[in-house]
């Protein structure tokens, strides 16, 4: 629109979501002036560029996963997915930018896999405080632990969380709880006596001793439960 003063404003007629970052739109208007009262009208070309940004990919799916403690080593998985809509709300054809490692995951480096032409999700594994996470291209994703955890006591939860990029690099956490279970103790010691019978009452006596794993081995401070 343009008023009598020559002033022009362009407005859009929707949010263009779904430009993708850097990319551009261009729209051209010519617009037709009077210089003088008695000349003929001028001609002039205005140049509006929109330039995309990006929009967060939305992230659905499955981003919990538990685990109850055993005596061997488990794993959990599950899938995401994700839609940009900067791309038309479908999964995007290509990664937006390429990120460093350091980039990505700051705290728990990740070791980045080759992007694809379909890449929805970073690919990459991560290490954990008690195991690994290995996630796809296609969002689907497994957290292995690295060892039985028989340390673990009886109820309590120990927490590992993920961070997952989409390729356009958008974060999911992924969090994973294991649930400790009650080992039972190793006892050693005397478990047996013996009496020769006398004119008297007699006694005999010993001496047991007891380590537990979810006690990293030794002596329990306290009983786990009442």
């Amino acid at each position: 629109a343009m008023t009598a003063e020559r002033n022009w404003t362009y407005t859009l007629n929707s949010a263009q979501d779904r430009l993708a970052a850097g990319q551009t739109l261009t729209e051209r208007f010519t617009i037709f002036t009077h210089e003088h009262p008695w000349g003929m009208p001028q001609a002039r070309e205005v140049t509006v560029t929109i330039v995309g940004t990006n929009d967060p990919a939305v992230i659905t799916g499955d981003t919990h996963g538990r685990i109850v403690e055993s005596d061997v080593a488990q794993s959990v998985g599950g899938k995401l997915s994700a839609t940009d809509v900067d791309w038309g709300g479908k999964k995007p054809p290509r990664p937006e930018a390429t990120f460093r490692e350091a980039e990505i995951m700051k705290d728990k480096p990740i070791k980045d896999g080759p992007f694809g032409l379909n890449t929805p999700f970073i690919p990459g594994e991560q290490a954990g405080r008690y195991g690994n996470l290995v996630i796809a291209e296609d969002g689907a994703w497994r957290y292995v632990m690295d060892g039985p955890h028989n340390e673990f006591k009886a109820d309590r939860g120990y927490l590992d969380s993920f961070v997952v990029r989409t390729a356009d690099g958008t974060p999911k956490v992924i969090t994973v709880i294991l649930v400790g279970t009650n080992d039972a103790a190793v006892i050693t010691g005397d478990t047996g006596g013996r009496i020769v019978e006398s004119d008297v009452a007699q006694s005999v006596g010993g001496k047991l001793s007891a380590t537990d794993v979810d006690w990293g081995g030794q002596t329990p401070p306290r009983p786990e439960a009442t």
